[in-house]
């Protein structure tokens, strides 16, 4: 509303929201004044919202870092875990002791990968049996892939491709110098030495075993059965002694490693000196020495049972006279007789009435086939890539006796065998399963086998006795001769008798085979082991230089071993 005066101008109305009642005169002041203070409203408006608009912005931007922080933690996680399971598939398959046992997969309940293992043989894949690959082809190469997927958020897929070779192995029953499931005999100076490069000459008898009169072993003895052992008179053994039972050893015996009486008590004393520890599995383990020198275990003693020993003392250790020490400690789940005016000493700390862990086991000895290489037929040699020259039963005594040729004069001349064996030059086969062969020669000088490759002599029975025989060769690759007896009731005998010898030559190393026994006497060495069903029997001066490589060159001796795992192509498959 406007009105106006005489004399001047008022002005009545609204401006904005508010009433205004003013002269004209005065009104563009006010009016600047008011149209000011909107436009201040109007900013702090704009600024506000830009501010929520920014704090918004912001929020955003710190919960999509945060998201990707977490989505990139993730996957590392399921990477390094993915990672993890080709690391464990490459153990696996590398330390695998045959190609039935590698892996094609596992999914560990404490861990977040699974893994699935493929195998082929570059032609053609393997199917697996089960978690395992099974069967007894040898896969020429393999994919590992591997999911990671930690804590079930996400995962990654991880593939690494694999080149595989796997060579043939001896099986481990050929791991020994001597090894026999019946009894071994060693007397008069049997030594058994280390192999090349120092490989351990070991021995194994099922049942009792003698190391007597000067007998060496380098290597450790394992006996299953000590009813009729006899381990006494200087006998020395570089590895461990190992007895299923009871034991008692005495009279200057030397035991580089331990001694160990599993499931029985064990007996040390008079002049022994055991280089490692001493332990009795479930027994006594009683140590005395004597006039004739002290017992010492150079390291220490241990025990998990107890019975009566020296004294009428209920003990799980007793030194029971003051020339039995033990270097090292004594633990005992019983009580110990030690340290006192009358009993031997233990050097360091005694713990007597305190469970005993980690005691030794039986070692799990590995069984020879016999039939493996004495039931081999001779188109199976002959496969192996032998040549084989079969003598009939019916030649027996004509091909392995001495020949009475004209050309001689009709004096004793070299049997068909030498002739033929002497002229072979590729690896060969004597196939006389049937025939029981003496070696034994009326021709002057005794008979000599020089050989120029590998030979291979299967009979029932072997024996060479009354005369002389040598195997040699002029041959620098020291090839293999292996005399197979297939008889489970004879063997193979090597006892020339007085004034006679068989000489095996350093150059050629041997293998002796038989289900049967095994007996040599009289023979001055041999480079090589016996392997005998029944019994080893050894004596006068006899040294074995232990060789298995006869054994590896023939069919059936060998499986696939551990695959030796080349990685050519390791990338991420998927995130």
């Amino acid at each position: 509303m406007l009105s106006t005066e005489h004399g001047g101008a008022e002005v009545r109305g609204y401006w904005g929201c508010k009433r205004v009642t003013t002269r004209l005169s005065g009104c563009h002041g006010a009016c600047e004044s008011n149209h000011d203070e909107g436009s201040i409203m109007v900013m702090v408006l704009a600024i506000s919202f830009l501010l929520v608009g920014l704090v918004a912005a912001s929020l955003a931007a710190t919960r999509s870092s945060a998201s990707i922080s977490y989505h990139y933690q993730s996957n590392t996680l399921a990477r390094l875990d993915a990672e993890s399971g080709i690391a464990l598939a490459l153990y696996d398959i590398s330390t695998s002791t045959s190609v039935a046992t590698l892996p094609c997969s596992f999914s560990p309940a404490s861990a977040n990968y699974s893994v699935t293992v493929t195998y082929d043989t570059g032609s053609s894949p393997l199917a697996c049996t089960g978690n395992e690959l099974g069967g007894t082809t040898a896969p020429t190469a393999a994919k590992i892939l591997s999911a990671g997927t930690p804590s079930g958020n996400g995962s990654v897929e991880m593939e690494d491709d694999l080149l595989l070779s796997s060579p043939n192995v001896l099986q481990s029953a050929y791991d020994y110098a001597m090894y026999s499931p019946g009894y071994v005999e060693m007397s008069n100076d049997t030594t058994v030495d280390a192999g090349p490069g120092g490989a351990p000459a070991d021995v194994y008898a099922g049942s009792y075993s003698y190391c007597t009169n000067n007998d060496i072993v380098q290597g450790t003895l394992i006996i299953n059965d000590w009813s009729g052992t006899d381990i006494s008179v200087n006998c020395q053994v570089s590895g461990n002694l190992i007895v299923n039972g009871s034991f008692s050893i005495s009279n200057n015996v030397a035991v580089g490693g331990s001694a160990e009486a599993i499931d029985g008590s064990l007996t040390i004393s008079n002049d022994v000196t055991i280089g490692g520890n001493a332990y009795s599995v479930g027994g006594l383990l009683q140590i005395s020495g004597g006039s004739s020198g002290k017992a010492i275990v150079d390291g220490s003693a241990f025990s998990d049972g107890e019975s009566t020993s020296c004294g009428g003392y209920q003990a799980s250790i007793a030194l029971c006279t003051n020339q039995a020490e033990v270097l090292g400690s004594a633990y005992g789940s019983g009580a110990i007789y030690a340290n006192t005016a009358s009993s031997g000493t233990v050097a360091k700390s005694v713990v007597a009435n305190t469970p005993v862990s980690g005691m030794p086991t039986m070692p799990v000895v590995p069984q020879v086939s016999w039939s493996t290489l004495s039931n081999l037929t001779a188109a199976q040699w002959q496969g192996a890539g032998y040549s084989v020259v079969n003598i009939p039963s019916t030649s027996c005594s004509s091909y392995f006796s001495d020949q009475y040729l004209k050309a001689n004069n009709y004096k004793a001349s070299a049997s068909q065998l030498n002739v033929a064996l002497n002229a072979a030059t590729t690896k060969t086969v004597f196939y006389a399963p049937s025939c029981s062969v003496d070696l034994g020669t009326n021709v002057a000088g005794g008979a000599i086998f020089n050989l120029h490759s590998d030979v291979v002599l299967v009979a029932s029975t072997v024996s060479e006795g009354g005369s002389s025989t040598t195997f040699e060769s002029s041959n620098s690759q020291a090839p293999n001769l292996t005399i197979i007896g297939t008889s489970a009731t004879g063997g193979l005998s090597f006892q020339p008798g007085s004034n006679y010898t068989t000489t095996f030559a350093p150059s050629v190393n041997v293998l002796l085979f038989t289900p049967g026994t095994v007996s040599v006497s009289g023979v001055a060495s041999m480079t090589g082991q016996i392997l005998a069903g029944t019994s080893i029997t050894t004596s006068n001066d006899f040294t074995l230089t232990f060789s298995s490589a006869a054994a590896s060159s023939l069919p059936g001796t060998t499986s696939v071993g551990a695959p030796q795992v080349t990685s050519t192509n390791e990338f991420l498959k998927r995130d």
